[in-house]
């Protein structure tokens, strides 16, 4: 399988360099992929560009500068067969966007490639925190989340301080979220996972086995 991942720099808009690699040692081979790129706007409206990947590291895709994108999503509609890494850039836009997307599909899709990257550690267990928190403030649905959490239980906190911070900031998730049905096994979840981080069970605390 190949991976692949935009390049691309606010000063100069106009160009996007999509990188491809290959992910196993053993078979290091680049491949010929036809994909479809999603370019974001700030309202989360989204231009469709049509990309051929030849058999190479690097492909240019020019795009117009003044319409001042603020994320790009690569294989949009999922179409072929590849992974994705979200760029800094974008990963920025999604967390405080992700909400007006416009169409579920792309929603879970950003949601899929965000717990990919943080399995394959592409992504720092701050900005996948961060990333749930904000789109949950936000009002994405809680249904597209639901698999994210199993992949708090490997996560690794470099500081006590950061596993005590993540914690109250769950913990202030629950207390927002909790009478509200559409929200429960979100709640389970953060609960579950808040419990998991004591050495003796907390009294005041349920517990809930992990996804």
């Amino acid at each position: 399988m190949n991976e692949c991942e935009p390049i691309w720099d606010t000063s100069a808009p106009q160009k996007v360099l999509i990188k491809q690699r290959a992910i196993s040692p053993s078979h290091p081979f680049l491949r010929h992929h036809k994909i479809k790129v999603g370019l974001f706007a700030e309202d989360g409206t989204v231009e469709v560009k049509e990309v051929f990947l030849k058999n190479q590291e690097n492909t240019e895709l020019m795009i117009d500068g003044s319409k001042n994108f603020k994320g790009i999503f690569l294989n949009y509609q999922d179409e072929d067969f590849m992974q994705v890494v979200i760029d800094k850039q974008s990963l920025s836009f999604f967390k405080d966007h992700l909400h007006i997307v416009p169409d579920l599909t792309t929603k879970r899709m950003i949601i899929r490639q965000i717990n990919q990257m943080i399995s394959t550690d592409k992504m720092s267990h701050s900005n996948f925190i961060d990333f749930i928190c904000s789109s949950l403030q936000k009002g994405v649905d809680p249904s597209i989340l639901k698999d994210s959490f199993s992949f708090l239980y490997h996560l690794q906190f470099p500081t006590s301080a950061e596993k005590e911070q993540t914690i109250s900031r769950f913990l202030a998730l629950v207390d927002q979220y909790v009478s509200n049905p559409q929200y429960q096994s979100i709640v389970a979840a953060l609960q579950g996972w808040v419990n998991a981080q004591f050495a003796e069970p907390n009294p005041d605390l349920p517990f809930y086995e992990p996804f």
